[in-house]
């Protein structure tokens, strides 16, 4: 009993008693004369009103980057304006022309078209025709991006009974119908331009 008592006194007192703590060593930096002489020398040379500060530092990045957004939409707008211009010759060109085109009459799809478009849309529905199948019935492209094929003269997208120009061109009415000429990447591009 009596050495259970020591044995909790002991563990007791080493539990409360504090823990030991060792001082860290100190350093001490020397620094030699001709130091302190170059250090003197450096701080008179500086004058701390000529340093930029961090909100100038800032500030000059901000004009830059403002003036790097000015630039890129300049280059931009003058792009868009080319752009603008490059079609609007194009389409002036087209229009120039198309009195002097005359659609050939032997064509299947263009008989086909005659039967079911309106007159006023002959002209653009052929140069659609020439720049989609070569105003060929029996076209087939692709395969497109999807795995399907466009058929006809139109290039009905996966209707292979486009091969008919009849049905083709009343599935193109249709489509005229419901989207205008949208439907058609050489609308959309303007590749038709080339036979209009």
């Amino acid at each position: 009993m009596r050495s259970k008592i020591i044995a909790t006194v002991l563990f007791l007192s080493t539990v409360v008693s504090p823990s030991v703590t060792v001082a860290e060593p100190t350093y001490e930096i020397k620094i030699a004369d001709s130091d302190k002489k170059i250090v003197m020398v450096i701080k008179d040379s500086i004058d701390p009103e000529a340093l930029p500060t961090k909100e100038e530092k800032a500030q000059e990045q901000i004009k830059k980057y403002v003036k790097k957004l000015a630039d890129e939409k300049k280059k931009a707008e003058a792009k868009r304006k080319a752009k603008a211009a490059k079609t609007a010759t194009a389409k002036s060109n087209a229009i120039r022309t198309s009195s002097n085109i005359t659609l050939p009459d032997s064509n299947a799809c263009v008989v086909a078209m005659k039967k079911v478009f309106p007159k006023n849309l002959w002209k653009i529905g052929y140069a659609i025709m020439k720049a989609e199948s070569g105003a060929r019935p029996n076209a087939v492209g692709g395969p497109n991006y999807n795995g399907t094929y466009d058929y006809g003269c139109w290039q009905i997208n996966n209707s292979p009974r486009a091969l008919d120009p009849n049905i083709g061109t009343q599935i193109a009415w249709y489509k005229y119908n419901h989207s205008g000429w949208y439907p058609w990447t050489v609308y959309k591009t303007g590749r038709y331009l080339r036979f209009f």
